[in-house]
């Protein structure tokens, strides 16, 4: 297998309605979707929507990984619940009209939500054994820890784009969450799947 793609969307917070799920068929032809879901593997062609803007529009989480090292991880989360000055401390902000400018790690506002994108880009051959289906899973809980007030997961995004070369190394270190020296599960599953801290 020379090629290999990923590509998990799930909706938590309210089920896909009928129309919605044709639109997304239009976009896909072989992904499975449910009124929850939408998975899709490639090994060969690509998925012919930016995830960025399908979980703005209909999903709460995206998890993709590709077998040369791509990772990502998108959330979704009621601006309500999540301060997005306070997002700002550890994310770029990326608006609607910068699409094309990426960071490791940014903050979207869009509409009633706080859209945060986090991106790993190691060089990898066959990278895909040790990130099965199911991880989506074990990093869906980062979503209700922002809403609940456990930041950690947004120091943890601190910490990419300090790994990727974004922050200066004379800039202020953004304030450490009090939970931030103990790790809970799904962050420690964030840390294993974008590599934070890696060589």
């Amino acid at each position: 297998m020379s090629e290999f793609q990923y590509f998990e969307f799930v909706a938590i917070d309210r089920p896909l309605n009928a129309t919605e799920r044709r639109r997304l068929r239009a976009i896909t032809s072989r992904a499975t979707i449910t009124s929850t879901r939408l998975v899709n593997t490639y090994e060969w062609g690509n998925f012919k929507a930016d995830p960025h803007e399908l979980v703005e529009k209909y999903f709460d989480a995206f998890l993709y990984y590709a077998n040369w090292g791509t990772r990502r991880l998108i959330l979704r989360v009621p601006s309500a619940r999540l301060d997005l000055t306070l997002a700002k401390r550890y994310c770029a902000t990326r608006t609607v009209r910068s699409r094309s400018s990426r960071s490791v790690a940014s903050v979207t506002a869009t509409g009633k939500h706080l859209v945060i994108d986090l991106w790993s880009e190691i060089e990898s051959g066959g990278d895909w054994g040790d990130a099965e289906p199911g991880v989506l899973s074990a990093l869906v809980p980062i979503r209700n820890e922002l809403m609940t007030g456990d930041y950690g997961a947004l120091y943890l995004a601190w910490q990419l784009r300090t790994q990727a070369g974004e922050i200066a190394a004379k800039s202020p270190t953004p304030p450490v969450p009090a939970v931030a020296s103990r790790l809970t599960g799904s962050q420690q599953a964030l840390v294993e799947f974008l590599r934070i801290g890696a060589a």
